[in-house]
């Protein structure tokens, strides 16, 4: 019997082993690689700054400003423990290789095959090519709590007798996990949303212990990962500048969202097959039908959340990768109880998911060889050979990236501008002050972002007699004349 055991612990290990090797692959399509050769990203680039400003004893929302959960920052100001670029990609590594391992679970609780659960978690984690332009991201940084809680939800519905024998440790673990989501950004808190109705009603009937159970510690575990991030703020006179920031500027920023949702849908439907296709596959039958209706609702609600901002950013895209699970699980059973080979199998899902795989191969090789010529590297090149210690600098709409490679300080508490200017325009009136009461030593013009009216506020700069151009190209940059 320990023989038997001893080799399907083998097994295993070697099919994790595969996943983790194929995790760290995937990770190369991500901007902060170690051999990647890119200077864009944007959103990228401001977690990592606010990082190291941390890491230099700077405070998020109180001196600098930015919109995203407390956790991103930590995580991103772990990563400054080592190159900071390299550190943080480092930690994606470790977040990917975790997600990859429980679609993996997931799959093989569904399934109850390990080589079709294998296959099935390799193709959905292809589609992060399709969802990941840069890394670095909230969502990215949300699917393993997304999925380990996934995985305590859909190991609960399996068994009727499971639900009602819910352990304190389970809830905890699915509290704590809905805690960092709420630290990360909340409106992706769908499967917790979604799942705890349906457990609140079928334990209101058949067990109201269980239920208060499930509550108590579902609250205990969100209360043990926001508390500490409390503490931490408020000790550091941050927290007001937190909730204006994180709950106040968010709510007007998707409420003054003038984008389209039509647009958003259309592009997210096309972006990558398998939505249409994963979409479909929740009219096969299922032998059980409620965590059929379930996984349905925790799909489309997922979508809505993606699709609501009206904005076409792929990386929204990232949090759809747990919905996908539950129907292409349920598709791979179905073939497999109708003697399906295991080959047609692989065959069949290497046609549905054929674009994402292409498209991950060709951002990983592109990513790794191109460098494109936009001046940044220049700029920054100049900078480094031109700077004195206590110089500052400021980029003139989304490029956080320069700070870090030069580790100068901007001049305002407003790293960037864009797209936070359209939602309080007292941004651009306070940065435009801090340059001229700072008078910092260099000025990045970040024309991929900045618009006409914004090219207006800054015109100043051309005409003023304190600073002059150095390099005109994509970017812009002026050095103060001493």
């Amino acid at each position: 019997m320990k023989e038997i055991i001893s080799k399907i612990d083998k097994k295993e290990m070697i099919l994790i082993l595969i996943l983790i090797i194929f995790a760290i692959i995937i990770s190369f399509q991500l901007f902060f690689n170690p051999f990647s050769k890119t200077y864009e990203g944007m959103d990228t680039y401001v977690f990592a700054y606010i990082g190291e400003s941390m890491h230099d004893g700077q405070i998020p929302y109180k001196d600098i400003f930015d919109h995203k959960g407390p956790f991103l920052y930590f995580i991103n100001y772990l990563g400054t423990f080592f190159e900071t670029t390299i550190g943080i990609w480092i930690i994606e590594v470790v977040f990917l290789i975790i997600s990859t391992i429980f679609i993996y679970k997931i799959s093989k609780l569904i399934v109850k095959s390990k080589k079709v659960s294998l296959i099935i978690s390799i193709f959905i984690m292809f589609t992060m090519g399709s969802y990941t332009l840069s890394g670095n991201y909230v969502e990215e940084f949300a699917l393993p709590f997304i999925l380990i809680s996934l995985y305590l939800y859909i190991d609960l519905y399996l068994n009727k007798d499971n639900l009602l024998q819910i352990t304190s440790k389970k809830s905890l673990i699915i509290g704590i996990c809905c805690g960092f989501i709420l630290m990360l950004r909340i409106n992706m808190a769908v499967v917790w949303l979604v799942y705890s109705v349906f457990i609140f009603f079928d334990l209101l009937k058949k067990d109201r212990k269980a239920l208060l159970k499930y509550i108590t510690y579902f609250i205990i575990g969100n209360l043990i990962v926001i508390i500490p991030s409390c503490v931490y703020l408020l000790i550091n006179d941050a927290f007001g500048d937190f909730i204006h920031q994180y709950i106040i500027f968010n709510f007007i920023y998707s409420a003054e969202n003038t984008s389209s949702i039509e647009n958003s849908f259309l592009y997210f439907a096309t972006i990558s097959p398998v939505l249409i296709f994963c979409l479909i596959l929740f009219f096969i039958k299922s032998e059980n039908k409620k965590l059929k209706y379930i996984n349905f609702i925790f799909f489309i609600m997922t979508f809505i959340i993606v699709i609501l901002p009206g904005n076409e950013f792929a990386h929204y895209g990232i949090i759809l990768l747990p919905a996908y699970i539950y129907p292409l699980c349920n598709m791979c059973d179905f073939l497999i109880k109708r003697k399906i080979y295991f080959i047609v199998i692989v065959l069949f899902m290497s046609i549905i998911f054929c674009s994402d795989i292409f498209y991950t191969i060709f951002k990983i090789i592109y990513i790794n060889t191109y460098t494109y010529q936009n001046g940044a590297k220049e700029i920054i090149e100049y900078i480094n050979t031109e700077k004195d210690e206590n110089d500052n600098l400021i980029v003139l709409g989304n490029y956080c990236n320069f700070y870090i490679e030069t580790n100068l300080e901007p001049c305002s508490k407003y790293a960037y501008q864009i797209p936070i200017v359209y939602i309080d325009k007292q941004i651009i009136v306070d940065t435009i002050n801090d340059i001229k009461n700072k008078n910092p030593k260099f000025i990045i013009k970040d024309r991929y972002n900045l618009d006409e009216n914004m090219e207006k506020n800054f015109k100043f700069i051309d005409n003023s007699n304190k600073y002059k151009k150095v390099i005109d190209d994509d970017y812009v940059l002026y050095e103060r004349i001493n």
